[in-house]
Order: C-alpha cells, then structure tokens, then sequence
C-alpha cells in the first residue's frame, strides 16, 4: 500500500481546528470473471465479455479496477488530497479489437497528443490574458473525446460538450481554428463575435456548436437523429453528459424521447 499527497491553495475558510475532511471509496465489488479462451497473443479471444458483474448484476466490461481510496481535507486554509492504496497493479493487457486495429490506435494517439499539446498551450495563454473569458480544458480527458468522434462517420453527426475539443479536432477544426476562437480573433470560426468553446459547423463538418446549458445537448441530437431517420438517412448521433448535466431534466427528456422511438 502506497499513499501519496496533492496540495491545492484556497480562500475557504477552515473548520474544526482548521481541520475539516472526508473520505470516499473507489473499491468496486468484484465477482469471478467468465472464463474465456486465450489467443496465441495470451488475449482473450471471440467475443468480448464481462470481466465481473456488479452486486446489481450488471456486467462490468473493465480492464482494470482501481484499488483506492481518497481523503480531501482543511489544513491551515489548504485543501489537501491524500489517496491512498494499491498504485503498483500490473497494466491490463490491450484487448483484441476487430475495429482498433495497429494503425487506428497510432492514429487515435496523434489525435490525444494533438489535443494534449493544444489545450496545454492554451492553458499558457489564459495565464497571459491572452484569452477573452474564461478556458475550459479536457486535460486527461483526451481519450474519451477522441476516440469517440473517431468512431463516427462523415455522415454521422457530434454534439461536443466545452471539453470535449479533441472531438473537434478529429471533425476537422485545426488547432488554430480554436486558438484564434479563445482569442477572439478575425480568423475563428466565428469570426471574433464570440469567444471560448462556443462554434460549431452544421454544414460540412455535421457538428453542433456546444450549448452552456448542460445536458440540453441529449434532446439536440435526439432531434437531429429523428429528422434524419424521416429523410431516409441512416446516423448516429453522439454528445457528451457529465455528473452535473445528469441532474439536469433535459437530459431524461432528450433519453425518454429517444428510446420511444419505433425500432430503438
């Protein structure tokens, strides 16, 4: 067991003595994995199945289960993380993918680095108040939003959320594009009528401009999704929910209007 501390400066004031904590739990219940064949690699082979289930019986496709717990409190008007547990877990071996294939997975890490080394620079920019308003960054988000976007295709359409320009970048936005867009320049998307992540192209790039309003992307794309269904097209439609839009009721409405829908 190894433990290891972060220090984060705040303005809060302390309590109890300067002392004010609590503590949460990453263990995951973990249930006898089915037994499957292995490859000639030492992978599993044929289809993928569930590596456990929860203690709901839902399975649970993961690769790797964190073994950790975390501490945040107060000391001395700091705000101090403290995570404790097993950081020495073997990496969990690369699944077989008859979609990922050797130079798909290249391709997706350009796409993180791009992404990595885009948001970083704009971090530096903010820092210099070079940035009109505020900067909403992915940072260790990278996969999530790449290669998702990477999984559609042309026809398909993205509703990115404000972290999500990875996406954007594999939808065709160059990284300038959103620089000059942060900055307010003539040369963004929107022409420096607006700033931050606020841009988007429904016209060659099939991509929404994301919407402040969380959750509200849901019942965006459900629209886009059932207009193109009644014009014969075929699509997906994909956007992005965090904690805080999944407490929102546009979210729900925009799932409830989509599973009614014949054949979903």
């Amino acid at each position: 067991m190894k433990s290891k501390t972060e220090t984060k400066p705040s303005q809060k004031s302390a309590s109890n003595n300067g002392k004010d904590s609590k503590t949460t739990s990453a263990k995951v219940p973990v249930v006898k994995a089915a037994v499957v064949h292995a490859s000639s690699n030492g992978m599993k082979s044929g289809a993928m199945e569930p590596l456990r289930k929860n203690p709901h019986g839902i399975p649970d496709y993961r690769a790797e289960v964190p073994n950790f717990t975390t501490t945040d409190e107060w000391i001395d008007g700091k705000y101090h993380y403290t995570v404790k547990g097993d950081f020495d877990a073997p990496v969990p071996a690369i699944r077989e993918s008859k979609y990922l294939t050797k130079e798909k997975s290249i391709e997706l890490y350009r796409w993180m680095w791009l992404n990595r080394k885009m948001e970083t620079a704009l971090e530096n920019l903010f820092k210099q108040q070079k940035v009109i308003g505020g900067v909403y960054l992915g940072l260790g988000q990278e996969g999530c939003s790449c290669a998702s976007a990477m999984a559609l295709g042309k026809g398909d359409w993205i509703a990115p959320m404000i972290r999500n320009q990875g996406a954007m970048l594999v939808r065709g936005f160059r990284p300038a594009e959103t620089m000059m867009q942060y900055m307010a320049k003539a040369g963004a998307p929107t022409k420096g009528r607006d700033s931050g992540s606020h841009y988007g192209d429904v016209h060659e790039k099939n991509c929404v401009a994301p919407i402040s309003h969380l959750g509200d992307s849901i019942p965006v794309v459900a629209g886009i999704a059932l207009g193109a269904r009644l014009q014969g097209h075929n699509i997906a439609a994909l956007t992005y929910v965090g904690d805080g839009g999944q407490s929102t009721g546009p979210s729900y409405e925009g799932f409830n209007f989509a599973c009614v829908q014949p054949g979903v």
